[in-house]
């Protein structure tokens, strides 16, 4: 009985060492996909590969950087030539708000329970050319979107038979971290991209002495050693403008969040006991991404554009020391569709709207899996309020406001078992989630 209880403490113990250990990682998350990484792009429905040209750009095209944003624009215009005279820089910071709501017949569980999605992003581009006049737009940007819960991230890497979103909730409690460099190759034509999303990886090791076997709390005489290395997996995009007609195409690499391994030893006061354990942790997965993209502008004041995007799920693997105990898993690679409008009223307004649609990457589980997704249907609008230096004495450079409000429809999915029990029964799923959020961009 002592000898069980003791185990089991490890774990416990080891598992908390983890999760801080965990605190210390920058992962690639998966907001910006789900509903987007600016109110300006996911007004449009997302549907911006061929025509993002703000500091956005990590998150959807990285060549949207080499592209005059739209500060520049207005600044050229007021000058009268095809470009500004003195160098800007941008930043933007956004807050998107998110509620889904989701119902279910499945066992509850706090995965299913805290699903909560808000978010806050941060973009910065920097134009290079004040370093250095290379007579081509070129610009440095970072992108930053997190979670508005206050934490920092959550790891969450349960076994498959736990009933949990892939997409919503907790499983987005992860903050995403991009950047790299856009260029302009041929003037207003062509543009190309490279960047990175940020990420780091570690192993370690515990060693735990004098670990008294008690059922109260107890502190073992610790060593720890851990080593954290950074990792960086590339991002790339291209941009083409023939004038009304627009292209673009981005690749993004897949990223997960990987402890592998952490060893851990213990060894008992009484009878001298040494336990040793293997532990590997995977989770926040986000998969390799291929997007294609077409813009038309028939006229200055219109925008159209099409998106498709095709996300390689089938790359999920469970931990290393997961598969031991676990049925076999896989997740489909899935394509998904975005279409997007924009329509200039007047220098100072901009509205938007933008559909999309995205299947499942959960394939039906009649077994013990029981990791839910949903096919979407997404609506979306916005608009976009310009403050040009000419309406308020004293402003140097241009502030723009963006709002946009979006709606998804999660179809609802019945899952049957082979062998229904009481821990893994037939049920079903399904809801909506209706999400807002606001974005202040400066010009410096």
């Amino acid at each position: 009985m002592n000898s069980q209880w003791f185990i089991n403490f490890l774990r416990n113990y080891s598992f908390l060492f983890i999760f801080f250990v965990i605190q210390v990682k920058i992962n690639a998350g998966s907001y910006g996909d789900i509903y987007g990484a600016h109110p300006a792009t996911y007004g449009m429905g997302n549907a911006v590969t061929a025509t993002i040209n703000n500091a956005a750009a990590p998150i959807y095209n990285i060549a949207g950087l080499g592209k005059l944003s739209e500060a520049e624009k207005i600044l050229a215009y007021q000058e009268g030539k095809p470009r500004p005279s003195r160098i800007i820089h941008e930043f933007y910071s956004h807050y998107t708000v998110s509620k889904p709501r989701l119902t279910t017949s499945a066992p509850p569980s706090q995965d299913l329970s805290k699903t909560r999605d808000d978010y806050i992003g941060l973009g910065l581009a920097m134009n290079l050319n004040g370093i250095y006049n290379l007579e081509r737009n070129i610009k440095f940007g970072v992108n930053i979107q997190a979670p508005g819960t206050g934490n920092l991230l959550t790891i969450n890497d349960v076994n498959p038979t736990t009933h949990r979103y892939l997409q919503y909730g907790v499983a987005n409690q992860k903050p995403t971290i991009m950047g790299g460099l856009g260029v302009e190759i041929i003037e207003e034509m062509l543009y190309v991209g490279v960047g990175f999303n940020a990420m780091a990886s570690g192993n370690g090791a515990i060693l735990m002495k004098d670990v008294p076997i008690s059922p109260d709390r107890v502190v073992p005489n610790q060593q720890a050693i851990l080593e954290v290395k950074p990792l960086i997996t590339p991002i790339y995009g291209i941009q083409l403008e023939i004038g009304p007609f627009l292209a673009g195409a981005s690749y993004r690499r897949e990223v997960a969040m990987s402890v592998d391994s952490l060893q851990a030893r213990a060894q008992t006061t009484l009878l001298g006991i040494q336990l040793d354990f293997d532990m590997a942790l995977l989770d926040l997965y986000t998969p390799r991404v291929w997007s294609y993209g077409i813009g038309f502008k028939p006229m200055d004041e219109l925008l159209i554009a099409v998106d498709v995007s095709r996300e390689l799920w089938s790359a999920y693997k469970l931990s290393r020391t997961k598969k031991t105990y676990s049925e076999t898993f896989w997740l489909n690679d899935i394509t998904s569709y975005r279409a997007g409008v924009e329509y200039k009223i007047s220098e100072m307004l901009k509205v938007r709207a933008g559909y999309s649609k995205k299947p499942s990457a959960v394939p039906n589980s009649p077994g013990e899996m029981n990791w839910m997704d949903f096919d979407k249907l997404v609506a979306t609008g916005g608009a976009s309020l310009t403050i040009s230096p000419e309406m308020i004495s004293g402003l140097r450079n241009p502030v723009i406001i963006d709002f946009a409000i979006g709606y998804q429809k999660l179809h609802g999915r019945h899952v049957f078992k082979y062998i229904a029990t009481d821990k893994n029964p037939n049920y079903s799923s399904g809801g909506n989630v209706w999400y807002g959020g606001i974005s202040f961009t400066f010009f410096m």
